[in-house]
């Protein structure tokens, strides 16, 4: 029964991660990422609602209650998702959204990650931590998987001679 609770608490954290790099995505479409752009987009690349629920989860996590651990988790992701659509601050026009495949591939293999992590130690608490962290930082891993594609040459399908 354990195993199906930990199943529908990863739900909300996938669709409000899928939702938050979607977001991401977009907005990071076509923009060249600068220091001063990083610095005017600090609040919507760092969410500090996320932080502020990562640190009553920890501080849930002491009383080492699986079950409620399981339950709390769900319940904050799916508050976070819902909380995702009432940002009125991040109003983006997704008209002209190329996706990147090198891109969406890259955040697909580093999400994989927590998953083999928890298959391999079994250790559910220090894998919550880690989901969260990767709602916290999805925007930035986002920006950062963009400045890596950035840097790596484009081949446009011709061999030059």
């Amino acid at each position: 029964m354990t195993n199906f609770f930990i199943v529908l608490s990863l739900i909300p954290w996938f669709l409000c991660y899928l939702k938050y790099c979607t977001k991401s995505l977009i907005e990071t479409n076509n923009i060249i990422i600068t220091l001063k752009w990083f610095k005017k987009s600090i609040f919507k690349i760092f969410r500090f609602e996320t932080l502020i629920l990562i640190g009553i989860f920890i501080y849930f996590l002491r009383f080492e209650n699986e079950l409620v651990n399981i339950m709390l988790f769900g319940v904050i992701c799916l508050y976070l998702f819902a909380a995702s659509f009432h940002d009125s601050h991040n109003k983006i026009n997704s008209k002209n959204f190329k996706p990147n495949l090198f891109i969406i591939v890259s955040l697909i293999l580093i999400t994989t990650i927590p998953y083999i992590f928890y298959k391999n130690t079994n250790d559910l608490a220090l894998t919550y931590i880690i989901l969260f962290a990767y709602l916290f930082f999805s925007h930035f891993l986002v920006v950062l998987i963009t400045l890596i594609y950035n840097l790596i040459p484009k081949y446009k399908g011709q061999i030059k001679k």
